[in-house]
């Protein structure tokens, strides 16, 4: 039996080609982190990874359809207290930070700028919106 991370999730797939980390893989370790690793996150002592997601090759499926550069792995918006396909989207950094804060109104004007300049859908910009009220 592989041993788990963080007492949770499986690796099946490497972590690394040539040398250096696959992307997926820092993403998925450091969400892991966030949720299991209470003493360093307590923040996110009620926070959970779906079934599906603790094994690492379902995540990196998700991440190949949907991973851009720059951008972060996001709950809240769809969900706020698990990590799953169902409740994650990718954010542009700057935005990601923002929602975490108290600002709205920083928070609405990088939206609508991430959604002119075509990094985020409309669906989403709607969801920054709802999070918003």
């Amino acid at each position: 039996m592989a041993k788990l991370i963080y007492g949770v999730g499986v690796r099946d797939l490497p972590s690394q080609v040539n040398g250096k980390r696959i992307k997926s893989y820092v993403l998925w370790i450091n969400i892991l982190r966030r949720c299991y690793d209470t003493a360093s996150h307590p923040t996110y002592h009620e926070v959970t990874v779906c079934k599906e997601w603790l094994l690492y090759s379902n995540f990196h499926a998700w991440c190949d359809s949907n991973y851009v550069e720059g951008f972060q792995v996001d709950k809240d918006l769809k969900g706020g207290k698990v990590y799953s396909p169902e409740t994650c989207i990718m954010l542009p950094k700057k935005l990601n930070i923002l929602l975490a804060g108290n600002y709205p109104h920083k928070t609405l004007i990088c939206a609508q700028e991430a959604y002119y300049d075509k990094r985020i859908t409309r669906e989403t910009l709607s969801l920054v919106e709802e999070f918003l009220k």
